[in-house]
């Protein structure tokens, strides 16, 4: 090769070789060595290639015993490799135990505190209660006295087993309960004229 040969790739850099297959000049850039021998880029590939498949064709014609034994010599000779970490499998788990406490936290959160309560606030948070069950009950027999079909003696509070009272005047027809005081009151009622139930308190 002469110095006046220029790369192939490069027209200015003088070429140091030939490709060993293609013959093309090349650069110290663009030469790829391998086996004492330069290849371009594109010849070098088919020269790995073709020598890889030579190597496993003399690999399978071997005989068996002796197939194995290479086999066996590539393995002992590769490093051995590290043992990889299953992050998944921690990242699941770890995922798990946190959803687990949030769980716990969660229930324990909303289970009822066992605070002690004054008897007295107790039963008149009952009392209030029943109150409202009773008004619902004299709203029905309100609606009843409206529409016209009579004062509903069989609907009564949950506090009292008497029915409740009757009072008739020229214009009003009323239905009282026979116990208010149970509830604090002077008087419950409603009229054929007003179903909405009026509470009398005790100092009026």
């Amino acid at each position: 090769m002469t110095s006046s040969q220029v790369c192939l790739n490069h027209p200015l850099v003088a070429a140091i070789d030939q490709c060993a297959i293609c013959n093309v000049y090349l650069c110290g850039l663009c030469a790829n060595f391998a086996d004492s021998a330069v290849y371009c880029e594109g010849c070098i590939k088919n020269y790995e290639a073709d020598k890889q498949v030579k190597a496993t064709k003399a690999k399978l014609d071997l005989p068996k015993p002796a197939a194995l034994l290479a086999e066996q010599e590539d393995i002992t000779s590769k490093p051995a490799s590290k043992s990889k970490i299953n992050f998944r499998t921690i990242g699941t788990g770890f995922f798990l135990i946190c959803t687990t406490g949030l769980g716990w936290s969660l229930y324990r959160y909303n289970q009822p505190v066992n605070i002690p309560r004054d008897e007295a606030i107790v039963q008149l948070e009952r009392t209030q209660t029943e109150l409202i069950q009773c008004l619902a009950i004299f709203a029905e027999i309100g609606q009843q006295l409206i529409s016209g079909n009579g004062p509903a003696l069989e609907l009564r509070c949950i506090d009292t087993t008497l029915n409740n009272r009757v009072q008739k005047t020229d214009d009003e027809l009323r239905v009282v309960h026979p116990n208010p005081n149970f509830y604090g009151s002077k008087a419950i009622y409603v009229t054929d004229k007003n179903p909405i139930p009026v509470v009398v308190p005790l100092d009026e």
